[in-house]
């Protein structure tokens, strides 16, 4: 699952025979290969997380449109009161607040279904992602929404491959790429970028997660041309 997130993250073609393989073996094995009971019954045992993932694969890779359209329906079903998500939503105790990690691993699929644009419930979709927005607003991204204290000090780190983790960089780059609503609410975590840049108009990956890698693509502290190209999307977008 992270190989082929990362592929999409750095730009494999959506063509590419192997990796469409590996996504359509990766659906049947998981989840099933038709919408039958069985097939909803794995989907509603999953963590959120990991249908957003399985979601954002299946639309970059062009998987049958039937079985996304049932993660879809799922996603929008599964929102929390504070209208975000969280894995942890079916356990006990069953938890109050959203997940910054489950909303954006769960956002990431919408948005790659939205610009697909074949899907039966964009609009549907459209209107969740903007009140999920709504909620990181609330946040400043990486901010209690009571306390105004930093929710966890690895949500200013800057990650890549990131996996399932939150940081602002990643909330940002997907504000940039809905092109949502630029206001004061997220100023802070724009200053926050502009201070990670380093002397050399590089900014650094600052953090690794556990996952397989076959090798290491960038050195902790060191430049890292993903998390700089990442952060040129958010200025562009911010600057426009």
């Amino acid at each position: 699952t992270y190989t082929l997130l990362t592929l999409i993250d750095i730009g494999l073609p959506p063509q590419h025979e192997a990796a469409r393989h590996g996504a359509q073996l990766l659906l049947e094995v998981m989840l099933g290969e038709t919408v039958d009971d069985k097939f909803r019954q794995r989907l509603a045992d999953l963590d959120r997380c990991i249908v957003g993932m399985l979601l954002r694969i299946g639309v970059y890779f062009g998987i049958d449109e039937t079985r996304l359209e049932a993660i879809v329906e799922n996603l929008l079903a599964e929102r929390m009161e504070d209208n975000a998500w969280n894995c942890r939503r079916q356990r006990r105790p069953k938890p109050h607040h959203s997940s910054f990690h489950t909303t954006f691993n769960v956002l990431e699929g919408l948005r790659e279904y939205v610009e697909a644009g074949t899907g039966q419930q964009i609009e549907a979709v459209l209107q969740a992602e903007q009140a999920a927005l709504e909620f990181m607003r609330q946040h400043k991204l990486f901010r209690s929404d009571k306390s105004d204290a930093v929710i966890h000090p690895k949500f200013t780190l800057f990650s890549f491959p990131y996996r399932w983790h939150y940081d602002v960089l990643r909330g940002l780059s997907y504000f940039a790429r809905a092109n949502a609503a630029k206001e004061p609410r997220l100023q802070e975590a724009m200053e926050l970028l502009h201070n990670r840049q380093r002397k050399d108009g590089f900014w650094p990956v600052q953090n690794r997660y556990a996952g397989k890698e076959f090798f290491h693509m960038e050195k902790i502290g060191g430049p890292s041309r993903w998390n700089t190209l990442r952060a040129w999307r958010v200025l562009r977008w911010w600057t426009s």
